[in-house]
């Protein structure tokens, strides 16, 4: 023995701390909303305050020396939040991610980062916030290729197959602000391969997370290196799948047993780079005071940090400032089945919310193109208020465009700006419809008069 104390790896904190403990006065540990309601409130500060909460609960339990559900033992890294996009409303863990735009999920990630790992103790962590899941991760059941159910594509086996570009534009976005602007230590590489590269072995991802100045730890999601070489065929055995998380991937921590059955052999581990592993995953432990006397601050949290009265309090501001109501402008948004509406509908809808009436390819992809200044000179005006562009109306939505966007201080070359995106999307948006639901172009000429 070398004397270093035994860790566990793995408490899950993706909206409370991961115990479900109570104290002897009947205090539990604080379960605050989900992802998206998180996300919905569009509030830094607010977010950041409950993620300081799952924080001081997490150090609060670690020292009463509590564990999941009596079973699991229980780490001071925090495995959560999930900051993976939601873009697709079939894959079934979108109650755990947080919403659809990349700018606003780096925003809730920078929160939850800082919120978690600040605390009253400048020179140590209050947790590991370990942001997941790296990368792409959008698939949850079981598929077919044709997009029907229970088939054998699933999270454990699905190739993602998308541009770099995407990635940088889309995927990434949340992941980097994490770490560049909340120092997330930790990162959870996924099960699902990226362009034939299984995540927790990809090169690539590691190289981002360098790009960015990454100083933390990566850990694999529960025994995502063993998919690489049992369910992707991307390597023959355990030992080369554990060998190239570690040499190429940058995986420290396997959440199971490959490491441990693939790297007996001590020079071979050696040669896949495995001192490297270890080094970063101390420096976590050693971020977080388990190497120093227990004299800080954080080690003095004990059942009184417990659902306290403040962060019940806070629970329910959080859940009040989540709720969205979405305003009907009209009783009907869409044209009838009769394929009628108004004038009077068509000119208050169309610079508010871009058109969403049903109708031929050639007059309304023409009519949106020219209200296109309109829409754009709207966005910008309102943006310049605020200082912030937090989302366009549903036809101008462009993934990766909010991520690079920023109010020029050239009004007019903003409002072009926007405006040559915006035609660009409507094209792409009226030709599905056309595809979609067509209809003749006389009868909507007479309807529209």
């Amino acid at each position: 023995s070398i004397g270093v104390p035994s860790y566990y790896w793995g408490s899950n904190c993706i909206h409370s701390s991961m115990f479900s403990n109570c104290t002897k006065a009947g205090r539990c540990s604080t379960s605050f909303p989900s992802g998206p309601n998180t996300a919905a409130t569009f509030d830094r500060e607010l977010v950041r305050s409950l993620a300081n909460v799952v924080g001081v609960e997490t150090r609060a339990g670690f020292n009463l020396k509590w564990v999941d559900n009596g079973k699991n033992g229980a780490g001071l890294e925090c495995w959560g939040p999930v900051i993976n996009i939601n873009r697709d409303p079939r894959w079934g863990r979108n109650g755990e991610g947080s919403a659809e735009d990349p700018y606003l999920v780096g925003e809730m990630g920078v929160a939850w980062a800082r919120g978690m790992q600040e605390g009253e103790d400048p020179n140590h962590v209050l947790v590991a916030a370990t942001m997941k899941h790296f990368v792409a991760n959008s698939v949850e059941g079981s598929w077919n290729p044709d997009g029907s159910w229970g088939g054998k594509i699933n999270r454990h086996t699905i190739d993602v197959n998308i541009t770099k570009q995407n990635l940088a534009d889309f995927y990434w976005p949340a992941f980097r602000e994490s770490i560049r602007h909340g120092k997330a230590k930790g990162i959870m590489c996924s099960y699902n391969s990226v362009n034939g590269v299984p995540t927790c072995l990809d090169p690539l991802q590691r190289a981002a997370r360098n790009a960015w100045g990454f100083d933390g730890y990566v850990t694999s999601d529960s025994d995502a290196v063993e998919d690489a070489w049992k369910y992707h065929g991307y390597v023959k055995t355990a030992a080369e799948a554990s060998c190239l998380a570690l040499k190429e991937g940058g995986c420290d921590i396997d959440s199971g047993n490959t490491y441990n059955d693939g790297l007996r052999n001590a020079s071979f581990a050696k040669a896949c780079e495995i001192d490297g592993a270890v080094a970063r995953s101390m420096k976590v432990r050693m971020d977080l005071g388990l190497f120093d006397p227990p004299t800080g601050p954080y080690w003095s949290y004990g059942e009184e940090k417990i659902g306290t009265d403040a962060s019940r309090a806070l629970n329910l501001r959080a859940a009040g400032e989540s709720l969205v109501l979405l305003r009907r402008v009209f009783n009907r948004m869409d044209v009838d089945r009769s394929g009628s509406v108004s004038m009077e509908e068509f000119r208050a809808l169309a610079p508010v919310l871009g058109l969403r009436v049903t109708a031929p390819l050639a007059v309304f992809v023409a009519i949106k193109m020219l209200l296109a200044p309109v829409l754009a000179w709207n966005i910008v005006a309102q943006a310049s208020k605020s200082e912030r562009l937090l989302a366009f109306g549903e036809s101008l939505t462009l993934p990766g465009v909010l991520d690079r966007l920023v109010v020029s201080d050239d009004f007019w070359r903003t409002v072009l700006t926007v405006a040559f995106m915006a035609s660009l999307n409507n094209v792409c948006t009226m030709l599905t419809k056309a595809l979609l639901a067509p209809m003749p172009f006389a009868r909507a000429l007479l309807a529209s008069r």
